[in-house]
């Protein structure tokens, strides 16, 4: 089955996505999804907020620190 057919199937069972590798993507140009929300994470003795998204082609996944504790 190709990957279009099976992301077909996935998103009429509302489940998440395979990511599809796309040339643009190669190039260092991704088609980034909205940032999640803030999530606090704790390493080693510091709290972190942090904020995460991927990229809706490769799956690349991005994060950044807004905050630390």
């Amino acid at each position: 089955m190709s990957l279009e057919a099976e992301n077909t199937f996935r998103a009429l069972k509302d489940q998440p996505l395979l990511a599809t590798h796309q040339w643009w993507c190669r190039l260092g140009i991704h088609a980034w999804h909205p940032w999640k929300d803030p999530v606090k994470n704790r390493r080693g003795a510091y709290d972190y907020i942090e904020q995460y998204r991927v990229c809706g082609h490769c799956g690349k996944a991005e994060r950044r620190q807004i905050a630390k504790d």
